[in-house]
C-alpha cells in the first residue's frame, strides 16, 4: 500500500511542480506590463506579475534559419494586447516569455524574445502574432534617394559630413497641453505661425511621436501615447517638411541640405 500511495501526491505537491510562464512586454517608450498565465501572482527579480487570461502557442523555426514566430492569445480586454490591437502600428512591442518553477521562482529559463506583429479579434478572444529579435537583422536598409527633398531627418547629427546637423534644442518649446488622444491645446502653440510644429516631435518622457497638424493653439499627433494626460507638461520642437526653402529661412542650414533642388519632378521626355 505505501508503494501505491507513493505514487500519488497532494493538489499543493502538484502546484509546486507545476512549472509557470510569464511575460514581459514593454516599448522603447518605457512602458512594461508583466503578466503570467499562471493562477496566482507571481514575483521574481522584484517585479510582480499578475494572472491574466493569457496563453502562446509553440516557438516554430527551423533549420532554413527562418525568423522564429510565436503566437499570443489573451482575452480581448487584456493590455497592452488590446492597446496594440487599438493603436496598430505604434512604435515596437516587445515581448519575452520566460519559464521559471514554483520553487525556485529566483530563475527563469527565457523561451522567446520578440516583437509583436500583428493582431486580431475573434469573438471574445485577441491573437497576437510575434517575431523573433532577429526579424530586425532581415529588414531591408533604405539608401538615399535622389529627389528634391532633404533625406536626412531633422536634427539628425553630422557624421562624417552629413546629416542635418540643426541642434534641436534651439527649436524646443515647453508647454502645458490639454486635450485627450491625438489632439492637444496650448496657447503656447498660438505665439508660432500655423505649420510651425508640423513634421517635428511631440516629446513626453521617453515617448516621441510626430506632430502631422499645426494651427493657432492646437496640434496633433500620430500615434497616441498612452500615458498622456491633461494638464502634462511636455516639449515641442519645430518640424521641417525637406524643402530647400525651409532649410534656408527657417533653420538657415542650406549648408547640410542634403536633397537635390534641381532635380525635376516631371519627365524632361514628355515636357512640351
Amino acid at each position: 500500500m505505501k508503494e501505491l500511495s507513493d505514487a500519488y501526491i497532494s493538489a499543493e505537491q502538484a502546484e509546486e511542480q507545476r512549472p509557470i510562464e510569464i511575460f514581459h512586454f514593454w516599448t522603447n517608450g518605457g512602458q512594461h506590463w508583466r503578466i503570467t498565465s499562471h493562477d496566482k501572482a507571481v514575483t521574481y527579480l522584484g517585479n510582480d506579475f499578475n494572472p491574466a487570461s493569457i496563453n502562446r502557442g509553440p516557438v516554430q523555426w527551423d533549420g532554413e534559419m527562418d525568423v522564429s514566430t510565436m503566437t499570443i492569445s489573451a482575452a480581448f480586454n487584456e493590455a497592452p494586447i488590446d492597446d496594440f490591437i487599438a493603436q496598430n502600428p505604434i512604435e515596437p512591442v516587445w515581448v519575452m516569455v520566460m519559464r521559471l518553477h514554483a520553487k525556485l521562482l529566483n530563475q527563469a529559463a527565457v523561451v522567446f524574445v520578440g516583437q509583436l506583429k500583428k493582431a486580431g479579434v475573434k469573438g471574445n478572444e485577441s491573437t497576437v502574432e510575434c517575431v523573433g529579435f532577429e526579424h530586425a537583422l532581415t529588414q531591408g536598409i533604405p539608401i538615399m534617394r535622389y529627389s528634391p527633398q532633404c533625406n536626412w531627418h531633422i536634427y539628425q547629427p553630422i557624421e562624417d559630413g552629413l546629416g542635418c546637423g540643426v541642434n534641436r534644442n534651439s527649436y524646443k518649446v515647453a508647454a502645458t497641453i490639454t486635450g485627450s488622444g491625438l489632439e492637444w491645446q496650448s496657447a503656447t502653440f498660438s505665439g508660432y505661425s500655423d505649420g510651425w510644429f508640423k513634421y517635428g516631435w511631440l516629446e513626453y518622457g521617453s515617448a516621441r511621436r510626430m506632430v502631422v497638424y499645426h494651427k493657432g493653439n492646437t496640434i496633433k499627433i500620430r500615434y497616441m501615447i498612452l500615458t498622456l494626460s491633461s494638464g502634462a507638461q511636455v516639449n515641442v520642437y519645430a518640424g521641417c517638411d525637406r524643402a530647400i526653402t525651409t532649410c534656408r529661412d527657417k533653420f538657415n542650414n542650406v549648408a547640410q541640405f542634403g536633397g537635390h533642388p534641381h532635380v525635376p519632378v516631371d519627365n524632361p521626355a514628355t515636357r512640351f
